[in-house]
């Protein structure tokens, strides 16, 4: 796709590369969504109706180059509403060699997916996981190089988009995140039983800040404990 521009106002043309092959599309398609939405909003039954914001995130990454993988997951809510009853968990798995060799089995009759589960928790529970972040230290080591630790975890609390937001990516193992990497496991193992057990959502719609297109879900595929083996560090 060509983007003109007009020559009298110095500004040059921009070259978009589109997507080569089927591999790619279906990166670029992850890329868009494994951080969540900004938003979700669903039907929990037929006497609510929900709304929330993405107030936490935990992520966990390998092979950040040509064959990534990699689990996030997060929750939905509005934890400051006292009022509020309900939370929604978002997991999303991707495995790009599974999928290439899917790709390379199915060809063109290959449907792209990212294995996904949402599921309701109480907005009690969801204020409990952001709890136990409570006065974790934070270790900031500025680095800049090629060299990308992994695996790799990630924390995002947003419990206030006004005034209280947390974001901090860090190696698993590292010695200074020790204390961090506890917390986030606990977090991550009562995720995977929510995962396992809570009540699935089925009617949502997933609100980005951009226009991203439609994001395409296989919620049958996903597994709770597809990523623990990388997750256990």
């Amino acid at each position: 796709m060509e983007i003109n521009s007009d020559p009298s106002s110095g500004r040059f043309p921009m070259q978009i590369e589109m997507p080569r092959t089927m591999s790619m599309l279906a990166r670029q398609q992850v890329f868009s969504y494994w951080r969540g939405p900004r938003n979700i909003d669903a039907v929990i039954n037929a006497a609510e109706q929900f709304h929330g914001w993405q107030t936490l995130a935990l992520d966990v990454r390998m092979n950040h180059g040509l064959d990534p993988e990699f689990e996030s997951r997060s929750v939905y809510g509005i934890i400051h509403n006292e009022s509020e009853e309900s939370a929604i968990l978002r997991a999303v798995y991707w495995n790009q060699s599974t999928e290439r060799r899917k790709m390379m089995q199915h060809g063109f009759n290959y449907v792209f997916g990212m294995p996904a589960r949402f599921v309701r928790v109480s907005a009690d529970q969801l204020r409990t996981w952001v709890t136990c972040f409570a006065g974790v230290s934070i270790f900031i080591d500025p680095t800049w190089g090629t060299d990308v630790p992994e695996p790799i975890r990630r924390l995002r609390i947003e419990s206030d988009y006004y005034a209280s937001i947390l974001e901090t990516t860090w190696a698993t193992g590292a010695k200074a995140d020790r204390e961090l990497d506890q917390r986030w496991e606990t977090v991550w193992e009562d995720m995977t039983k929510s995962l396992r057990s809570a009540p699935v959502v089925h009617v949502l719609q997933e609100k980005y800040p951009t226009v991203e297109g439609t994001p395409r879900y296989d919620l049958d595929a996903y597994r709770p404990d597809a990523f623990r083996r990388h997750s256990d560090g």
